[in-house]
């Protein structure tokens, strides 16, 4: 998937919180406990019994003893049992299960019953059956309509699930009859945002819009302002209108949305991946803008931020972004200096891009223009390409000048690989910046130099004055000896 159509989801992981067969085992929450979907810690908190015998229940007489199992202890074997199966199996399972609820409970709805149509969701998501989907959830929001007001979290965290499935708005609707507080409606909202961001169609817009403006007036004040004792829901928020204004090219609601997100980060604990998503939007907004340092410093902020939470995919674009706004910006520190982005260097992609750094900063433009053609295949950084070419070409034609009085226009074309008239561009371009003083001699099409630029008349100065100052030293020192 390129970058462009990704979408930097604040609560993903990196494999859903389930199995590949729709089970919840391993799922764990941020403080590293066993969880269900719905928030409670482990299976058996919903009243379930399993059949047995402790040690103190030994049969003194030597005899069988028979234990008739009860309804729920039918259900809970029958939940785990659902549990180990895979795919097809155990949505069969799970359908035979809600068919003994059926029959043992009378009617009675049951929280085996709750988890396992919230288990057929997921499974019928993960075996590509959406017809199912919309199904089976009207059922869980009507059916068991009692339960689910004792557990609103599996609501949202269900749909984090299942956003790429395209009826997530009309699933919130359907939720929002047993939501009325604040914060969960809050939660949902932004959820059926950041399910329609997912599907990037502009048509969308218009709604996203609108669903973002309605979770907004639940994190607002009596007065109007943002609550901020809600500042990880508006941090959410924010990072959902920066993404949605990234995509309509929008830089100047963009650096708003952007400005107050970033204060709102000094207020509290902040998800890794709200801020992954804010700092990559902020970058991709400054590369456009061609403020390529402020660019290599969000995304050098971005790198960090989806790194801890695993995002690799988000991580690996973020390196790549920071390369070339790092290079573009002129700075000749390396971007794989850092620890982080240098881990990534196992990845044949990341270490593509390690080549063409190492081309730039030593000016090696016949390794660059070989090093630069797997590059051209990624979106991501095919609008900067020819801007990074024109660096490396400005910077090795300083180079190449640098020892002579005049030099043949022709020679210095071969050299950084282009054409005479291309040649004489980049020089009116360093001619403007003052980077170059001389004049170009049409009829011999030879650049005549007058001074060195003055970059260069200070790094040459800048170095006779250390060695005078070194010669100094030396003679002070050695008159002391005398």
């Amino acid at each position: 998937m390129s970058y462009n159509n990704i979408d930097y989801d604040p609560d993903a992981d990196d494999n859903g919180g389930f199995a590949e067969d729709g089970s919840d085992d391993g799922f764990k929450d941020e403080d590293g406990y066993a969880r269900d979907l719905d928030g409670d810690f482990g299976d058996d908190d919903f009243g379930g019994l399993t059949a047995g015998f402790s040690d103190d229940d030994d049969n003194l007489d030597g005899g069988d003893i028979e234990m008739e199992l009860t309804p729920e202890d039918k259900l809970d074997n029958a939940w785990r049992d659902a549990k180990e199966l895979k795919g097809e199996e155990k949505l069969t399972a799970l359908e035979e299960l809600l068919k003994e609820e059926k029959e043992l409970m009378e009617g009675e709805k049951t929280n085996y019953g709750f988890k396992a149509v919230k288990h057929i969701i997921i499974v019928s998501y993960q075996l590509g059956k959406p017809e199912k989907i919309l199904e089976w959830f009207k059922k869980w929001t009507t059916e068991y309509k009692a339960i689910m007001k004792d557990h609103l979290q599996a609501v949202n965290k269900l749909l984090d699930k299942i956003l790429e499935y395209p009826e997530v708005p009309a699933l919130v609707t359907l939720a929002f009859q047993n939501i009325t507080d604040k914060l969960n409606r809050t939660k949902l909202l932004l959820t059926k945002a950041k399910s329609m961001l997912k599907r990037d169609t502009p048509t969308l817009f218009p709604n996203i819009i609108e669903t973002l403006e309605e979770a907004h007036g639940y994190l607002k004040t009596a007065d109007g302002n943002d609550d901020n004792n809600n500042v990880n829901l508006l941090l959410e928020l924010y990072s959902h209108k920066i993404m949605l204004a990234e995509r309509r090219r929008n830089n100047k609601d963009m650096k708003a949305y952007f400005d107050r997100a970033i204060l709102l980060t000094e207020s509290g604990m902040v998800s890794n991946a709200v801020l992954g998503t804010i700092y990559t939007c902020g970058g991709r907004a400054r590369m456009r803008e061609s403020k390529f340092a402020d660019a290599a410093q969000y995304f050098f902020e971005a790198v960090k931020n989806w790194d801890q939470c695993r995002r690799q995919q988000e991580t690996e674009d973020c390196i790549k972004l920071k390369v070339f706004s790092s290079l573009l910006s002129g700075s000749k520190v390396n971007p794989f200096d850092d620890q982080i982005t240098a881990s990534y260097l196992v990845k044949p992609t990341i270490k593509a891009y390690e080549r063409v750094t190492k081309d730039v900063l030593t000016k090696n433009a016949d390794a660059f223009l070989q090093d630069i053609k797997p590059l051209q295949r990624e979106d991501i950084i095919k609008d900067y390409l020819p801007l990074l070419k024109r660096l490396i070409q400005k910077d090795l034609f300083l180079e190449i000048v640098r020892p002579y009085s005049n030099i043949s226009l022709a020679f210095v074309a071969k050299r950084i690989h282009t054409t005479p008239e291309e040649t004489e561009n980049i020089l009116v371009e360093l001619i403007l910046n003052q980077q170059i003083e001389g004049t170009i001699n049409q009829a011999s099409g030879t650049l005549v130099l007058q001074n060195l630029s003055t970059s260069y008349a200070n790094f040459y100065g800048g170095l006779n004055s250390v060695a005078n100052s070194v010669d100094r030293v030396q003679r002070t020192v050695l008159s002391g000896l005398a």
